[in-house]
C-alpha cells in the first residue's frame, strides 16, 4: 500500500480508521469490495433488506442461493471471503434499521467515515443528522440509471442533505385529478392501487376511488348530482358494494368503467376545456377493434397502429385481454382476501399487479391516455429507480476516492467539536473533497465525469444552521387526528425517528415516542382516533418545541388552525411555512445559490423559471433584483441577453481581477450541459437549446456575493 499510496501516514490512517457502510444494496456492493481491496482494516455495513431475485443482475455480491437472506450478512461474508487480503480484516454484518434508537450519537462516534448507500431519503435524512451531531463526516451518494452523484458533507464546512429544504420520496397527486380528471398514465396506476386497497386491503376513506364531489370545478353542481342519490339508504362503500355484489367481475367492471363514467360526464364542468371520457360497457368487448396483429417482426407486434416489443410483460393488453385479466386477478385475489384478510398490494405479487396493471389500462382506455405494459406498470406502480450496474460501479469507485481524500485531511486524535479558530481541517477538506455529477456523454458535454466545489452551508437550513428552527404549520384541529399528525408531518415530513412534543417554555408533554411504543392494545386504538383539538394545550398560535434525543435535533412548531380545501393543497392536510415561505419539495424560487443536488439531472431542471414570471430574478444572498436595477456595472456588473440569438454576453466590471470564471447551464436536447467561460466572454449554444441559468461568483466591495441570473427559452 505504501508502495501505491507513496503517504505512509495515509497508508496507516486506512489501515487504522473505522467505516461505517449504510446500505448493502447495488452501490453498497460495490463500496464494501473496493474499501477492502483498497486496504480499509475495519468495515461495518448495515442493511436490513433481504435479498430478491430481481437484486441479482446488479448487485454481484449474491446469487439465487443467497434469496432471502440479510444483504448485510451476505455482502460481509462474501466481501471478505473474496476481496480481503491480509490478516486482522473486521468486517461486520448487522441486519437492522439504521434508524433503531440503539444507534445513537456515541454509535457514530465510534467510526471515521460513514458511507451512505441508501435508497430512501428518510434514512438519509436521519443519517445525515446524526453524522452531524456526532460531527462524523458523510459521504454521500446516488444514482439512477446512467446518473449519479457523490458529495461530502462535513459539519461547519460544507452543506448537508437537508440544505435545499425538504424532500419526498414519492410525487403526489390530488384526489380529484385521480378520481375526476386523470391524464397521465400514473393518474391511472395510482386509481388503480386505490382501488385494490379498497376491495382487498385496509379501507382508506381518503383512497377512495368513486367520483369526487368535492372538487372545486363542479361546486354549482353538488346539489343537482346530490338529489340523484338517494337520501334514505346510506352510502356503500366500494368494499360493501363489491361484497353485496359477490366481487362479479361483469358487474364490478360495468360499474367501474361504464356506470362510473357516465356520472363524471354528467359533471359538465370538467369537460369544458377537456376531453371527454368514453365510457365502456362490457357488452363492448363483443365488439371491440383493439386487437394485436401479427408484424413483420419476430420480436414485436402491432396494436392500434403502434408496435410494439413482444417480450414477456412488455406487450400492450388489448381490451379484451385487460378484462381477461382482470376477472381472473379478481377471482385469486378475493380467495386470498377470503383466507388471509387484509391485503397489502406489492409490485412482486403477481396477481396483484396483473390487477392493477388490468384496471390502470381499462380506465387510461376510458380517458383516452396511453395503456402502458406491465413491466412499465409495475416500474411506476413500484416506484422503481432504474438501476444500473455499470452506474453503481463508477460511483463506487467515486467514493472510495472521495474516502481516501478526507482521510488524508482528517485529524484522527479526536472527534471533538471543531474550535472556532481551527480551520486548517476544515480548508483542506473543502479544497480537495469534490461534489461529483456522473451523467450522460453528449456532443455538447463530452465529460462522463465533472467535478465541482463544496457548497458551503445553508445558513438557513433547517438542520445544519445551528439555531432551532422556527415553523409554523397550518391545519385544522378539529379534523386532524393526533397520530396523523405524528406520522405524516413528524415522521415522514420533517424526518424525526424518536420525537418529544411539549409546549414550549415548559415541562409538559404532549406526546412522547416512547411513551406511545409502551401503550397496550387498547390504549392505541384510543389514541388513534384522538384528534388534536382533544388535547386542551393545542390551540391556535400555540408553540410548540419538538426534540428528538436521538438525533439530537430540535425544532419549533407555531400551529395554526385554519380550514382550507386539501384539493388546492395537493391533497395534504397540512401547509408547512419557513421564513415567510412555504416549504416545497420542487420549489422555484429558492433564496440561496449554494444548494446541493441530490439527482443532477432533476436539480438543474428545477431551475428553471415558471413560465409565468415576466422578469428574470437576480439572487444575491438575501435578497432579489430585478434585472431592470442592474444599472451600476461598476458595482455588480451586469449580465445581458441578445434576444434573437442564443448567445450570452457577460459584461465585466471595471475590476476583472476580482472576478471569476461564469458557469453557464443550459438544456439541449433534453439534456443538461454545463460550460465554464472567463468573466467578460461570450457563450454560444445551438438553436435548440433552452438557456436554464447562468452562475456568476465576484468581489464586491470586499463582501464576496454569489448571484444567480435564470432565463427563461429564448425565442
Amino acid at each position: 500500500m505504501k508502495h501505491v499510496f507513496d503517504d505512509q501516514n495515509l497508508v496507516d490512517s486506512i489501515k487504522k480508521s473505522k467505516i461505517l457502510l449504510v446500505g448493502g444494496g447495488g452501490i453498497g456492493c460495490e463500496v464494501i469490495k473496493n474499501l477492502l481491496l483498497t486496504g480499509f482494516s475495519h468495515v461495518s455495513v448495515i442493511d436490513l433488506d433481504t435479498i430478491d431475485v430481481s437484486n441479482l443482475n446488479r448487485q454481484f455480491l449474491f446469487n439465487k442461493s443467497h434469496v432471502g437472506e440479510s444483504k448485510a450478512k451476505v455482502a460481509a461474508n462474501v466481501a471478505h471471503k473474496n476481496f480481503a487480503h491480509g490478516e486482522h480484516i473486521d468486517v461486520k454484518a448487522i441486519h437492522n434499521s439504521i434508524q433503531s434508537q440503539e444507534y445513537d450519537v456515541s454509535f457514530f462516534k465510534s467510526f471515521s467515515i460513514v458511507i451512505n448507500a441508501l435508497d430512501n431519503i428518510s434514512a438519509r435524512s436521519h443519517v445525515n443528522r446524526m453524522c452531524l451531531a456526532a460531527n462524523v463526516p458523510l459521504i454521500e451518494s446516488g444514482s439512477e440509471g446512467y446518473f449519479g452523484q457523490v458529495f461530502t458533507i462535513k459539519k461547519h464546512v460544507s452543506a448537508c442533505y437537508e440544505c435545499t429544504g425538504q424532500r419526498q420520496d414519492q410525487r403526489t397527486f390530488a384526489s380529484c385529478t385521480i378520481r375526476n380528471t386523470p391524464s397521465l398514465p400514473i393518474h391511472c396506476i395510482v386509481w388503480a392501487k386505490h382501488l385494490f386497497a379498497q376491495l382487498f386491503g385496509e379501507d382508506d376513506p381518503d383512497n377512495d376511488v368513486s367520483p369526487d364531489l368535492s372538487d372545486a370545478e363542479v361546486a354549482s353542481q353538488v346539489n343537482e348530482l346530490m338529489k340523484e342519490i338517494s337520501n334514505d339508504k346510506k352510502p356503500e362503500t366500494t368494499r360493501e358494494w363489491a361484497q353485496k355484489n359477490n366481487y362479479d367481475p361483469i358487474v364490478l367492471f360495468n360499474k367501474l368503467f361504464c356506470i362510473d363514467i357516465q356520472y363524471l360526464l354528467k359533471m359538465v364542468n370538467l369537460w369544458e376545456k377537456r376531453r371527454k371520457p368514453t365510457p365502456l360497457h362490457f357488452d363492448d368487448l363483443a365488439k371491440e377493434h383493439f386487437t394485436c396483429q401479427p408484424s413483420s417482426s419476430t420480436s414485436s407486434e402491432v396494436c392500434n397502429g403502434k408496435t410494439y416489443s413482444k417480450l414477456k410483460d412488455q406487450k400492450i393488453w388489448t381490451i379484451r385481454e385487460c378484462y381477461e385479466v382482470f376477472s381472473e386477478s379478481l377471482k385469486e385475489l378475493k380467495e386470498r382476501f377470503n383466507k388471509e384478510g387484509n391485503l397489502i398490494w406489492d409490485k412482486d405479487d403477481e396477481t396483484a399487479l396483473n390487477f392493477v396493471a388490468a384496471v390502470s389500462n381499462l380506465r387510461s382506455h376510458c380517458f383516452g391516455i396511453e395503456m402502458k405494459s406491465k413491466f412499465d406498470v409495475k416500474s411506476m406502480a413500484g416506484n422503481i429507480i432504474p438501476a444500473i450496474s455499470s452506474t453503481n460501479s463508477i460511483i463506487g469507485g467515486l467514493i472510495t476516492l472521495q474516502a481516501i481524500k478526507l482521510l488524508q485531511n482528517l485529524k484522527h486524535e479526536t472527534n471533538d467539536e471543531k474550535l472556532p479558530n481551527n480551520s486548517f481541517e476544515d480548508n483542506a477538506i473543502k479544497n480537495n473533497c469534490k461534489q461529483i455529477f456522473l451523467r450522460k456523454v453528449s456532443l455538447n458535454r463530452p465529460n462522463l465525469i465533472s467535478s465541482y466545489e463544496l457548497f458551503d452551508p445553508n445558513p438557513n437550513c433547517l438542520v445544519c444552521s445551528g439555531r432551532v428552527p422556527e415553523i409554523d404549520i397550518t391545519l385544522s384541529l378539529n379534523e386532524v387526528l393526533m397520530i396523523d399528525f405524528v406520522e405524516q408531518v413528524l415522521f415522514k415530513k420533517l424526518n424525526f425517528v424518536c420525537p418529544d412534543i411539549c409546549i414550549d417554555g415548559t415541562a409538559k408533554v404532549i406526546w412522547s415516542k416512547d411513551e406511545a411504543d409502551m401503550e397496550t392494545e387498547e390504549e392505541r386504538e384510543i389514541s388513534k382516533k384522538k384528534l388534536m383539538s382533544d388535547f386542551k394545550s393545542l390551540k391556535n398560535d400555540v408553540r410548540l418545541r419538538v426534540n428528538d434525543l436521538l438525533q439530537d435535533y430540535s425544532v419549533l412548531i407555531t400551529l395554526k388552525d385554519e380550514k382550507f380545501d386539501l384539493n388546492e393543497n395537493e391533497g395534504l392536510f397540512y401547509k408547512i411555512i419557513i421564513n415567510e415561505g412555504e416549504i416545497k419539495t420542487e420549489s422555484k424560487n429558492k433564496e440561496s445559490t449554494n444548494e446541493i443536488k441530490d439527482e443532477a439531472e432533476e436539480a438543474f431542471e428545477k431551475t428553471k423559471m415558471d413560465s409565468s414570471k415576466e422578469d428574470e430574478l437576480l439572487r444575491t444572498d438575501q435578497q432579489c433584483l430585478r434585472t431592470n436595477e442592474l444599472n451600476d456595472i461598476s458595482k455588480i456588473g451586469e449580465i445581458a441577453y441578445e434576444e434573437n440569438s442564443q448567445e450570452i454576453i457577460c459584461i465585466d466590471d471595471e475590476d476583472e481581477e476580482d472576478s471569476e470564471d461564469i458557469m453557464v447551464m443550459a438544456e439541449y436536447a433534453g439534456e443538461t450541459m454545463v460550460t465554464e467561460v472567463e468573466n467578460g466572454g461570450d457563450v454560444e449554444t445551438d438553436n435548440s437549446c433552452d438557456i436554464i441559468e447562468v452562475r456568476e461568483k465576484r468581489k464586491v466591495e470586499e463582501n464576496e456575493g454569489d448571484f444567480l441570473l435564470k432565463k427563461r427559452r429564448l425565442d
